[in-house]
């Protein structure tokens, strides 16, 4: 089947104009769906042709009807916390077998890379993965969920407006308190992630045994 075939099978049309004109919407979407994994149905080709098999076509179909929602836009915007964990893993299981059904074993290991990292992001972005990691950071029982952990940071700024904790303070001590805060953990903050990008930009030159603290004095 070419790609004419697989539109015309989900659309339910013979028409040759109502083909191309589905055909574009088609393509433009099982695209998009595809970014998140950097693939395109372009790869999908074979010496320049769309040869797609019955279930290939299906899988695709199914791609096709699938409501993502916003998922992937929150990937995109790194606010993958966000993403509907239900419907992206509908998602990675039917990638998976779309990839698997038309691709060979070593291209597959390649996307199944991809798809494991996207496995990855959801799992440490879980609610309860981000509570174990504040329990950890603040010296908490891992096995008990600490809200209040969560909080600690947010809290370093709310304090500062607490008239009970802190009723001597002007509003302009409370403003100033605020912006030196904010300006203090910005910087750490925009140091640790240029530290991560650089570590990581060394690692990916197959460079996996040198010392962190090596790197980071390079």
């Amino acid at each position: 089947m070419n790609l004419a075939d697989v539109v015309r099978k989900r659309a339910k049309i013979n028409s040759s104009d109502h083909v191309a004109n589905e055909m574009s919407t088609f393509l433009k979407q099982i695209n998009k769906k595809l970014s998140l994994i950097n693939l395109g149905l372009e790869a999908f080709k074979r010496n320049g042709e769309y040869v797609f098999s019955e279930t290939t076509a299906e899988l695709l179909i199914e791609l096709y009807d699938l409501n993502l929602g916003h998922s992937i836009s929150k990937f995109e915007k790194n606010n993958i916390e966000l993403a509907d964990r239900e419907i992206m893993s509908k998602y990675l299981s039917l990638v998976a077998n779309l990839c698997t059904s038309h691709f060979s074993g070593d291209e597959v290991a390649e996307i199944d890379k991809k798809l494991q990292a996207i496995h990855t992001d959801i799992d440490i972005y879980e609610k309860s993965s981000l509570k174990n990691v504040a329990n950890e950071l603040f010296k908490e029982d891992s096995k008990t969920v600490n809200v209040a952990a969560m909080h600690e940071i947010e809290k370093l700024f709310v304090d500062i407006y607490s008239i009970n904790k802190y009723p001597y303070l002007t509003k302009m001590d409370r403003v100033s308190l605020f912006t030196e805060l904010e300006s203090k953990l910005s910087i750490v903050i925009e140091e640790h992630q240029a530290a991560i990008e650089k570590v990581n930009s060394y690692r990916s030159d197959d460079n996996q045994d040198e010392d962190i603290n090596e790197i980071l004095e390079y």
